[in-house]
């Protein structure tokens, strides 16, 4: 082996028949910081670079220590920086066990049966139980495992002080089910484990007791004993071995059938779990390999949609797109069909969209036919301009179609599966065709939707074409009113009055045309209070019914914009404010008006004065206000934003904490 510049021998290690350097990403500081000792620790990592939960061992410390000992667990990321803190002082029960989900999710379970779910920086995120049985007897060890039978899930495992298990397959969800004892159950056992049952659908526990083996299931069923070591191989491996014996043969013989050297695809089995089968049925198709990606797909028996139908289907679109073969329209549509007749939800309307792209118009109708779902071919024939064949299809007659729209249209209301294909082409290709269709139905609701539609799409809309814009909204008002729909008249006539005012704005204020048509009206309040038009605002308030509360925030947000800072404070004084007064701190803040803001901070109550000091940059008044509030989450805050410049805040709030746990 050769050895890289700048290392010697002695820095690599012998491991089976491979050489290994290790290599010090990180020198971790926790130990004299935070007082993190690995000899009477407790230490779980997440994986892929997570995050790093610590606890103290109590196990491993004396009575004497155990008392004055701060319950706690201290989460870092995997380079060491703190991102915060369990605490457990307040819990009276054992910790029994503790992990990380896929999710990074940090699990806790206690000795009662309760397991809590944090994130990486310690907040709860969610409690569930094992329920008043476990709470009553008690919890005494527990095994957290990860299964993929919900998915990517992460479960626990209990053993309960009489010596029965119980499982939580998933603990995002919280259901637990009980399983079966061991004979004779008096004694604990000497190992035992949770593994996934032959059947994949349910999790089995393995325990051991001396040279015995048992195989525990869900529903309190207890299989039989397995006699001694040997005994164990012969009859686990005949349980849970035989079928995942003939899948490793069958995945064996597709790497070896890829590494040949006429495939070129060298995949090791780690490689393939990770890359997964669909992919590499990809990559055959794209290597133009449709015979052996099928045989594959057959071998594995993958389903149609994953497997033989969707590689004949790429094989077809590919074969329409040879402009260079000999073969006519008719024979190519010939070959495909032949090939594609048994397999199982093949798309010929996708085939002969492919051929359509292709410009092969004759050959796309030829594979039209084949399709057996008529709204799939409708839009196809209509895009050829083939109504009448169109027309044929969707009436299932041997009437000649008619080229004129009403006709059509008539016809097509009679099939309502026909009409469905007409109507998805319609609303990609031609509103007005489709508010047509929809008039002839009588459906008031869809012509409605159809107008309002078409005033959404007037984006030069302007007061020269206020006008336009409203006959229109008022025809679709008129629509939901035939309808019955009381809702959507009722949205569409506060639009109408809206534009009606927006344009009578712009005449009075000589603004150009634009500047409020069109807007939205919290953006039209906004703008009339940077104008300092009350009255005016005040009238669309109260026709608009617009909230306390939302108005308050768009006059607070203009106010700031304006940079009316006195009038800003003389609203705050008309009476209590119903949003209080952190959204005054913000806005000043936001236009950095620090000297404003502090006018508004003796009438935040004192819970809620931490985050607007940290607004303003005033860290020590915040960390003095969350100690005074004894909230050590929001001390924690204030020291995360402290950093490396500001390292004497950051050790009195580690004092402060230290005073409040």
């Amino acid at each position: 082996m050769r050895i890289s510049s700048g290392l010697s021998k002695d820095d690599w290690k012998t491991i089976g028949n491979g050489s290994y350097n290790r290599i010090e990403l990180y020198s971790l500081s926790w130990a004299d910081e935070y007082d993190v000792d690995l000899d009477v620790n407790i230490c779980v990592g997440s994986s892929f670079a997570g995050p790093i939960a610590v606890t103290i061992d109590e196990a491993k410390i004396g009575r004497r220590h155990k008392s004055s000992l701060k319950r706690s667990i201290k989460i870092f990321s995997c380079s060491g920086e703190f991102l915060g803190a369990v605490d457990l002082s307040t819990v009276n029960m054992k910790l029994i066990n503790m992990g990380w989900t896929f999710d990074e999710e940090l699990i806790v379970l206690l000795a009662d049966g309760t397991l809590l779910s944090h994130d990486v920086y310690g907040q709860v995120i969610s409690n569930h139980s094992f329920g008043s049985e476990v709470k009553d007897i008690g919890v005494v060890d527990a095994k957290i495992f990860h299964s993929q039978l919900q998915g990517y899930a992460t479960g626990v495992a209990v053993l309960t002080d009489r010596f029965s298990y119980y499982i939580m397959s998933n603990a995002a969800i919280g259901q637990t089910r009980k399983y079966g004892q061991v004979p004779n159950h008096n004694a604990p056992p000497t190992s035992w484990a949770a593994l996934h049952s032959s059947s994949g659908f349910h999790m089995n526990l393995i325990v051991a007791r001396d040279a015995d083996l048992y195989i525990l299931k869900p529903d309190g069923v207890s299989s039989e004993s397995i006699q001694g070591i040997d005994s164990y191989k012969r009859h686990y491996l005949y349980i849970v071995g035989g079928e995942k014996f003939a899948d490793m043969c069958r995945l064996l013989r597709v790497l070896n059938a890829v590494r040949h050297n006429t495939i070129g695809l060298p995949l090791t089995y780690t490689q393939i779990q990770t890359l997964t089968i669909p992919t590499l049925i990809d990559r055959l198709i794209y290597r133009r390999l449709w015979p052996l990606a099928v045989q594959i797909s057959n071998h594995l028996g993958l389903g149609s949609a994953e497997g033989e139908s969707r590689v004949l289907a790429h094989w077809a679109c590919w074969k329409v797109d040879q402009r260079s073969s000999s073969m006519s329209d008719e024979s190519i549509a010939t070959a495909i069909r032949d090939k594609l007749q048994n397999a199982i939800g093949i798309s010929y309307a996708d085939i002969a969209q492919k051929a359509l792209q292709c410009g092969r118009n004759e050959l796309a109708i030829q594979l039209i036919n084949f399709e057996p779902r008529i709204s799939e071919q409708i839009p196809l024939l209509l895009s050829l301009s083939k109504e009448s064949m169109a027309l044929q299809k969707a009436v299932q007659s041997v009437k000649n179609g008619s080229k004129e729209r009403q006709p059509f249209l008539r016809l097509l209301t009679q099939y309502s599966q026909a009409q469905n294909g007409y109507i998805k082409y319609l609303k990609q290709r031609s509103q007005d065709d489709l508010m047509q269709l929809y008039i002839q139905n009588d459906s008031h609701l869809e012509v409605g939707l159809c107008r309002l539609r078409e005033a959404k799409d007037a984006n030069d809309l302007t007061s020269s074409s206020v006008t336009s814009v409203t006959q229109i909204l008022n025809a679709a008002k008129t629509c939901f009113e035939k309808g019955r729909n009381e809702f959507f008249a009722m949205l569409t006539d506060e639009q109408i009055k809206l534009l009606k005012h927006q344009y009578e704005i712009e005449k009075d204020l000589r603004l150009e045309s634009g500047s409020f048509v069109g807007t939205s009206l919290h953006t039209t309040l906004s703008k009339l209070i940077a104008f300092g038009k009350t009255e005016k605002v005040e009238l669309l308030r109260k026709q608009f019914k617009v909230q306390e509360k939302t108005f308050w925030w768009i006059k607070v947000i203009a106010l700031g914009k304006k940079d009316d800072w006195h009038e800003l404070e003389k609203f705050s004084r008309t009476k209590k404010s119903p949003i209080g007064y952190v959204p005054f701190v913000i806005v000043c803040m936001n236009h950095d008006k620090r000297s404003e803001a502090e006018k508004y901070i003796s009438k935040i109550p004192p819970e809620d004065r931490v985050k607007p000091y940290i607004k303003m940059g005033a860290l020590e008044k915040a960390a003095e206000q969350a100690f005074l509030n004894k909230n050590i989450n929001e001390l924690q805050m204030v020291q995360m934003k402290c950093g490396l410049t500001n390292k004497q805040l950051s050790e009195r709030i580690r004092t402060m904490l230290s005073q409040l746990r």
